[in-house]
């Protein structure tokens, strides 16, 4: 992907970002970018150069909320996704997708969903202090999330073909003892809002696992940061936030490392639904 691409396809995530913030000024609802776009606020003043997705999270309360009101307020062509709006998803966070545009990603292409151009959206949920329980709940939700990532066969294309068989027939086997993923997803929600009055949170969709637990006084009413021409809210401690999950997060990673997401098709002039038969029939 060009630089003039990328930056083109961040421009219309930025869009999206835009659409997420008025509603939430709307609803008086909390939110903070966090992740990759957090560091990029903090580092570049808005994008990280070759990255190309927005996230940001909400404390529970506020994301039920914006599931519940944000559709209401967003124009067409923009979609408020979950597994419950679009029935083949398989995540228990949110996005915001515009229909018009294309962002098929190689982990998730053969799935019949809304493959629009996105920006994340998780819930940020209580983390139990106990040693015990916080250990039962992390890897019972992770376990869970593992079956459906499994069960569904994401990933296989480029795998070995003993490894690809191997995946493909745990898949059957686990098709038929869950073959209903909502029933798995449901359960996986309510384990999310099963922890109550902790002083430590954490992002259980995120991808830096327990390196995301935080104490809630980290993020409070949050902070104002510059992200490229708009201001967004990041968590008020985000120096030990992103000290957590990056180390020393104003160094640049080497060049082998300044890549962007594994996608199987981008297009910002034609809806996802141009490639869809061609994608998920592959």
């Amino acid at each position: 992907m060009s630089n003039n691409y990328n930056k083109n396809l961040q421009y219309a995530e930025l869009d999206i970002l835009k659409q997420f913030i008025n509603v939430c000024n709307k609803e008086n609802l909390q939110y903070y970018v966090v992740g990759g776009t957090l560091l990029g606020a903090v580092r570049h003043k808005g994008f990280i150069p070759w990255d190309d997705d927005i996230d940001v999270s909400m404390p529970r309360k506020d994301f039920d909320r914006f599931l519940n009101v944000a559709q209401k307020h967003l124009p067409e062509p923009y979609f408020l996704q979950t597994y419950i709006t679009d029935k083949n998803v398989r995540f228990n966070y949110a996005k915001i997708r515009n229909s018009q545009t294309t962002f098929i990603e190689q982990s998730v292409k053969k799935l019949d969903i809304n493959h629009g151009v996105f920006i994340d959206i998780f819930p940020l949920d209580y983390y139990p202090v106990s040693k015990i329980k916080s250990f039962l709940v992390y890897s019972y939700i992770k376990s869970l999330m593992l079956i459906i990532r499994t069960k569904d066969c994401y990933v296989i294309d480029e795998m070995p073909f003993l490894k690809k068989t191997i995946k493909k027939f745990i898949s059957v086997i686990l098709k038929i003892i869950f073959p209903n993923s909502n029933i798995l997803l449901n359960k996986i929600n309510t384990l999310l809002k099963s922890v109550k009055n902790s002083h430590l949170i954490i992002n259980y969709c995120g991808i830096w696992r327990k390196r995301e637990v935080a104490p809630i006084q980290w993020f409070k009413e949050g902070t104002d940061l510059q992200f490229e021409t708009i201001t967004v809210k990041a968590p008020k401690e985000y120096d030990k936030y992103l000290t957590r999950i990056y180390g020393d997060y104003m160094k640049l990673p080497p060049k082998e490392k300044q890549i962007s997401h594994n996608t199987a098709i981008v297009d910002l002039e034609n809806p996802y639904t141009k490639y869809m038969n061609n994608e998920t029939n592959k």
